[in-house]
């Protein structure tokens, strides 16, 4: 049932004659009876009364006149909500970033963009590689991800331009009253640690950087394992042992006095904060929202942790 068959059938039973009808619907007299004439003959049923004076609505039409009104509400309210929706479709932007970087450093991006151009932001959570793959087959509008140095992502490619927007310090720490008692001074320098799984970044990041500089000095016990930054925090904060951690995740929980910073004791890693798109023309939403990127990059530390 078309919208426009249903608002001619109401426009007939709230107006007081078939002329009355047709000026609510814009249409002289004899168009709107030529439509409405067709309406009955495609239905099969009789909309007007035409037996009566003025003509009024058939007893069929009247006996489902609520049901006649709910279906036109909620045809204007489907209609109204993809119209909604198709304009913020319009400004809006698809980004997929790092697990570590959705939990940290991407709230600082969104509200940037949000302020600054009134977007309207999803923000996506995956691996590296799942960000590329995104990126590449066009999920997303531009991907966020950590860079040691200046090592090439296995899938950034001559496709891609890359912006490095910021840096973040991996940083170790650890519950508060477990830090006073000496944790790294333990018997046998066993030292308890939260790993990160040895194929996804973090735990790469720790085996080849943070790892060899401990090992001298202590003899490393995994005591727990997670791909998550935030559960990693949690469970440093709960005393089971060190985690390394981006600095801009932990900073509310060490000002808090929840957990103690232990850069000073152990070994850290700095990475590199990388925006990446696609090379293909932009839209000037694209444009604007790089361009957005770009600048928060030129100030001091960009998006730093």
């Amino acid at each position: 049932m078309r919208l426009d068959w249903l608002e001619d059938i109401l426009a007939i039973i709230e107006a007081d004659s078939m002329s009355e009808a047709a000026k609510v619907r814009l249409l002289t007299q004899p168009a709107f009876s030529r439509r409405v004439k067709a309406l009955e003959d495609l239905l099969g049923i009789e909309i007007v009364d035409r037996a009566r004076r003025p003509a009024r609505p058939s007893d069929v039409v009247m006996e489902h006149e609520g049901t006649i009104r709910k279906l036109a509400a909620g045809l204007n309210a489907l209609l109204a909500d993809l119209k909604r929706e198709g304009a913020q479709g319009a400004n809006r932007i698809v980004i997929a970033g790092q697990h570590a970087i959705t939990a940290s450093l991407a709230a600082e991006i969104v509200k940037s963009l949000v302020n600054r151009r009134q977007v309207r932001v999803r923000l996506r959570s995956a691996n590296a590689d799942e960000c590329y793959a995104m990126l590449l087959t066009r999920q997303v509008d531009l991907i966020l991800t950590y860079r040691i140095g200046d090592e090439r992502a296995n899938g950034s490619s001559d496709f891609t331009e890359e912006l490095m927007v910021g840096s973040e310090e991996l940083i170790p720490v650890l519950n508060a009253e477990e830090a006073q008692k000496g944790i790294w001074n333990r018997p046998g320098g066993e030292l308890p640690v939260i790993t990160y799984p040895a194929d996804v970044f973090l735990g790469k990041l720790f085996n080849t950087h943070i790892l060899p500089g401990i090992m001298p000095q202590h003899t490393i016990v995994p005591v727990a394992e997670t791909a998550l930054t935030l559960a990693a925090l949690q469970l440093s904060k709960a005393a089971v042992g060190v985690a390394w951690v981006p600095a801009s995740l932990a900073v509310s929980e060490i000002r808090l006095g929840n957990v103690v910073d232990l850069r000073a004791s152990f070994p850290i890693a700095k990475m590199n904060l990388m925006a990446t798109r696609l090379l293909r023309p932009q839209t000037q939403l694209e444009r604007d929202i790089w361009e957005i990127l770009v600048d928060g990059a030129q100030r001091n530390d960009g998006f730093a942790g």
